[in-house]
């Protein structure tokens, strides 16, 4: 009866060393702990929304392979673009592009983290194209690059979002959105539509008061061209997620 016992023990325990993908060794006495660690569901996150680079140390549980870290990499969103006075409303600046992904951190003491800012409103001055955001990244695992200005003096075009490279998930988070004019008046800057920043949290145009980017890696609000003194939207900072 007591070997039954012990048999079933050991099946239950060689079970959750097969479930986190790993071989019995019976020279390794720390793969219960290291099977344990794998299966269990997060229970850490780092935040990096402070843009630049940030030199960060990894934790033992990833460095020594116990764990596995999901990473989330969102690049900065473009600013709007500033209409000219006779032509149009802006562009909206484009969104940021994402990465996403399981990584393997085994043996790595430090890497560099780098969160990319936004693109800096491009000023009042009537026919101006917005600034693009800047790139993220996560060592060179994973990266994002930033979204495009919106257009002002080449035009009522939204900027293009940015890319994500390198990990599970690549995508972008949205183009800025077109200006426009109004058919009957199209000279007639009063009667035009600017375009709202790319991505979730995108700004809101304004002829008056643009929004920036309300959300990591969102691009800005259009500016009109008649308002000398308004300036359209930055796009958002990016950000670096780390959950283990």
């Amino acid at each position: 009866m007591l070997a039954d016992w012990f048999n079933m023990v050991q099946r239950e325990l060689l079970q959750i060393l097969t479930d986190a993908g790993i071989s019995p060794d019976i020279n390794d006495d720390g793969q219960l702990s290291q099977a344990l660690g794998a299966l269990a569901p997060a229970q850490n996150i780092a935040v990096f929304d402070t843009t630049g680079t940030t030199n960060w140390t990894v934790p033992n549980v990833l460095r020594n392979g116990h764990r596995k870290a999901f990473v989330t990499v969102i690049g900065g969103g473009g600013s709007g673009g500033k209409g000219s006075v006779t032509l149009s409303m802006g562009g909206g600046g484009g969104a940021g592009g994402l990465s996403m992904g399981l990584v393997d951190l085994s043996g790595v003491d430090d890497l560099d983290i780098t969160v990319g800012a936004g693109g800096a409103s491009p000023g009042t001055t009537s026919g101006l194209n917005g600034n693009p955001g800047a790139s993220s990244s996560f060592g060179s695992i994973l990266s994002a690059t930033g979204g495009n200005g919106g257009g002002g003096t080449t035009g009522m075009g939204g900027g293009n979002a940015g890319v994500g490279a390198g990990g599970d998930i690549n995508i972008s988070l949205g183009d800025g959105h077109n200006g426009s004019q109004n058919p009957n008046s199209p000279n007639d800057a009063f009667l035009t539509t600017g375009g709202n920043g790319g991505g979730i949290g995108g700004g809101r145009s304004s002829r008056i008061s643009p929004r920036a980017g309300g959300a990591p890696g969102a691009g800005g609000g259009a500016a009109g061209g008649e308002e000398p003194g308004v300036q359209p939207g930055a796009g958002a900072d990016g950000i670096v997620i780390v959950r283990w």
